[in-house]
């Protein structure tokens, strides 16, 4: 079995076998994710849900996908993308933190993830690994609360986005 199909396994039976809590409330942050890039520091957005208290909590990452239209990237903000989702999540007792990765939403940023060979083909590689130096850093910017469990990180993504989590989970 390959790593990143042993990644996913290992990630759903973690969702699985986590014990189901429901808090009462849950606090929500808006933050800003410094990711170092060659010699710049850019940052996305990204919200934090996670259930009331001083955990320590599991964590899930997640990230969206790309809309085939250049356009409609700028609509993909942390307002309402995977709201729901989040809250369910952390209802179950999970911190949860929503990225934007950079070239979407509200980001000054360029799009980085679109690279191709000479010939004109995707490099896929390359685009995913791009996408996560944006995910990687929302995880060490994690890594940093006091509330996480740093040992249970689920990464999460739809689409491009979850191209985006299989890069990320091949750097460690």
């Amino acid at each position: 079995m390959g790593r990143g199909v042993l990644f996913i396994v290992v990630s759903v039976l973690l969702l699985l076998i986590s014990p189901s809590v429901y808090a009462t409330e849950l606090e929500t942050e808006i933050v800003s994710i410094p990711v170092n890039v060659g010699s710049s520091i850019l940052h996305d957005d990204a919200r934090i849900t996670k259930p009331e208290g001083d955990g320590p909590f599991p964590l899930i990452v997640m990230t969206h996908g790309t809309p085939r239209n250049t356009e409609e990237r700028a609509k993909t903000n942390v307002a309402t993308y995977f709201k729901t989702q989040s809250e369910y999540f952390a209802n179950k007792g999970y911190a949860v933190i929503f990225v934007v990765r950079r070239g979407f939403g509200a980001s000054t940023a360029s799009y980085e993830e679109n690279w191709l060979f000479g010939n004109g083909t995707r490099n896929y590689t390359k685009s995913g690994l791009e996408a996560a130096k944006d995910l990687k850093a929302a995880i060490d910017y994690m890594k940093n609360k006091s509330y996480v469990d740093k040992t249970r990180i689920i990464l999460l993504g739809q689409s491009t986005g979850g191209h985006s989590v299989t890069a990320t989970g091949s750097l460690s």
